[in-house]
């Protein structure tokens, strides 16, 4: 029992860092690139889904920090449980919604003459997929903290 406890702990702790990484990431990113008159400056005010992003795995992190201090108190409860769910839901959430306007600004979408960003912002572009990849590994990590509490609530 109080391996598994530490086991789920440690796993509490590396989605803390992996989702803090993505926050930190998305945040302090950004790059300009000079046309001449006309500048383009890429941050994650660029759009909203980039801030919905670093917002959603800041809050996500500082909950699998406090999570560590709610195991002690709350240990394997229901609540608990519902509120990993609730964390790794949002992280898939976020992480999806914000890789899709990755996506067009990596690519683009000729159909409606959407031109692609990240030739220009290059520097830009990988540091986001870099945030992005920590995102999904924070949510992977949360999905294994959700079984191991719906594992230790079922026994």
């Amino acid at each position: 029992m109080a391996n598994c406890r530490s086991g789920q702990a440690f796993i509490r702790a590396l989605a803390a860092i992996a989702t803090l990484t993505a926050a930190l990431l998305m945040g302090l990113t950004q790059h300009t690139v000079d046309f001449g008159v006309i500048s383009m400056h890429a941050s994650y005010k660029s759009s909203i889904a980039f801030e919905f992003f670093m917002y959603g795995n800041a809050i996500a992190s500082g909950y699998s920090l406090f999570s560590l201090l709610l195991m002690a108190f709350l240990g394997n409860s229901y609540f608990m449980h519902m509120l990993d769910m609730m964390a790794m839901g949002g992280v898939m959430g976020i992480a999806t919604g914000a890789a899709a306007i990755g996506y067009v600004g990596k690519y683009g979408n000729n159909k409606i003459g959407w031109g692609q960003v990240c030739p220009y912002l290059g520097n830009y572009c990988n540091k986001m997929m870099y945030s992005f990849g920590a995102s999904y590994l924070g949510f992977i990590l949360l999905f294994i903290v959700s079984l191991f509490s719906a594992i230790r609530k079922s026994n």
